[in-house]
Order: C-alpha cells, then structure tokens, then sequence
C-alpha cells in the first residue's frame, strides 16, 4: 500500500518494509532521535528500554508527557517524540498540532504542524485561549471591549495598566533628568492619580 495521509507533506518517506510491517500489524516503531532509549509508534505510543525495572518489553507511557528515567523533567510529551521520529522537522517558530484537538491522540495522521500566529487566531475563534477568558486584569481592572487590546497572538492587554506603567516612566525619567528623587513614582502611586487615563481598581 501507498502511505498517503491528510499530513502527508509532513511525513518523513515510508520504504517497503514500513508499509509491509503496518499493514499486518497496524502498527510501526521507530527509535525517537532526541530521546535515545525511547521509540515511537505509528499509532501514537511512546515506549522506553531504560526505564530501570523494565527491561524486556519496554516501559509504555500512555499519558501526555514523557520523562527520563534519570528523573529530569524534559518536558516532552507523545506527540513531540512520535512527530520527532515520522514527521520533518518542524520550521522555526513552528508549533505541533493535533488536528483532533485532542493532545492525548497522537498518532501519525492526527499531527501535523502550524506556525504560531493561526493556532493563536484558531483558538480564539474557538474560545480556547485562556487570556479570552479573563474578565479583570492582575490588577483587577475590568476587561471591556474599550479597556483591552488584544494582540496578534491572542494575549490581551489592560489599557489602564499599560497608560499607568507609560506614565509611571515617563515621570520617573522627568524628575531624574532634574537630579531628584524618583522612587515614591511607583505603579501603585500613579494608579492612584485622577484623570480620565486611569480608573481606580474595583
């Protein structure tokens, strides 16, 4: 059989033996190239051969991310080794997608890659980013349509703390230009100023 997937683009080329490995087994392993020790399956799976205590059929890890037997974090998860051991390698600024948007799927077909300006623009178009969820800043400003502005990659910005830190350094910068004391100008001191630029927290 011919592999020819919905993210065939992102596949690394299959020879004979692959195609005749899964089509009886419905499964293929490859070893993990960033993560020695460790192979990849077809469908999804992550096993390691030095997790200490497993040492004939491999150690499978069946949840989100993988770890070294040493014990350091490395913060892979499935889908970045199986993508590391059957896709091409990633463009820069490029992220993994699952395109199920299921993160626990990951299986050959279901990864593929996307920069990361359209995952940004598809999640908020479906709600996922968390910023979208905010309804108050860190400060406790009131995000609104007229106090916010949200940026390229879906993070959003409270406009009266960005105006309170604008002015906190521009006064700071005027009285030592004059030779005095600037550290009573701090963030909380201009927040407390009257004027139409700024509102008091809630």
């Amino acid at each position: 059989m011919e592999i020819r997937l919905p993210n065939w683009e992102f596949l690394l080329p299959f020879d004979e033996y692959d195609e005749e490995e899964l089509e009886a087994n419905g499964d293929i392993w490859r070893p993990c190239p960033s993560f020695p020790g460790h192979d990849a399956s077809f469908n999804g799976w992550v096993r390691s051969w030095v997790m200490p205590g497993h040492k004939v059929n491999g150690y499978y890890f069946e949840g989100k991310r993988v770890n070294s037997p040493d014990g350091v974090v490395k913060n892979k998860t499935r889908g970045q080794l199986v993508a590391d051991a059957f896709l091409v390698p990633r463009e820069p600024l490029w992220q993994l997608r699952y395109r199920d948007g299921d993160n626990l799927n990951a299986s050959v077909p279901n990864l593929s890659y996307e920069p990361h300006h359209d995952r940004a623009i598809r999640n908020l178009a479906l709600a996922k980013h968390s910023a979208e969820r905010k309804s108050h800043c860190v400060h406790n400003h009131k995000l609104t349509d007229e106090s916010v502005r949200t940026k390229p990659d879906g993070t959003r910005m409270c406009l009266v703390c960005s105006r309170a830190h604008s002015s906190m350094q521009f006064e700071r910068k005027k009285l030592q230009r004059k030779g005095l004391d600037a550290s009573h100008v701090t963030f909380e001191y201009v927040l407390k100023r009257k004027g139409v630029y700024f509102a008091e927290p809630e």
